[in-house]
């Protein structure tokens, strides 16, 4: 990910994704032109912290994403 990469690189090794503006902007943690378009605990969330947290012991959230995938919500 070219975002941030020293911190995405940080929260891979386990800092926490709340830090990240992947994160931050979506859910109007910080400021964005765009919104919030994320809520805290939405399937979108959900998804991307998993995808951040995966390892070999910790597996995406794969039905989250799924659910986050369909627009409009039904």
């Amino acid at each position: 990910m070219g975002l941030e990469p020293e911190r995405t690189r940080d929260v891979l090794a386990g800092a926490d994704p709340y830090e990240l503006l992947v994160l931050k902007k979506p859910l109007g943690i910080e400021s964005h032109k765009g919104g919030q378009p994320i809520r805290r605990g939405d399937d979108a969330e959900q998804c991307i912290v998993s995808w951040l947290r995966a390892d070999a012991a910790t597996t995406v959230d794969l039905n989250a994403c799924a659910r986050a995938s369909i627009f409009p919500k039904e």
